[in-house]
């Protein structure tokens, strides 16, 4: 991905819900991110970051901010991780295709055979 030129942004080590854990836990899950990219793909610029779950703060956004990222967050997402639970490309593109809108920023998880399918359409 890096080599075809897509952007890679953090989204933590462990998943954590940010609120809860302190500004150095925060910066450690970061930093991991940031680190093991860096070594897989040689880039060292990481820019953006979506919190785990969308869950964030005013606290987790300033400290996030203090190490560099900017939050990207997403206006379109359904159930889509649960690999026991896909049920075919055309219901995960018709989900999709009811809930989209100009300027929409879709969350889909790479772990969905479906979603995969579904972006050939």
């Amino acid at each position: 991905m890096a080599n075809e030129g897509h952007i890679i942004g953090n989204h933590s080590w462990h998943h954590p819900d940010m609120t809860k854990i302190s500004d150095e836990k925060i910066n450690k899950e970061l930093e991991m991110v940031k680190a093991e990219t860096e070594r897989i793909t040689g880039k060292k610029h990481m820019a953006y970051l979506r919190p785990p779950r969308g869950i964030f703060s005013e606290r987790t956004m300033a400290v996030a901010k203090e190490a560099g990222y900017t939050h990207v967050f997403w206006s379109l997402a359904f159930v889509d991780w649960n690999t026991d639970q896909q049920k075919g490309a055309q219901y995960s593109y018709d989900k999709i295709m009811t809930q989209i809108h100009p300027g929409a920023v879709l969350l889909l998880h790479t772990v969905s055979k479906d979603n995969a399918d579904a972006s050939e359409k």
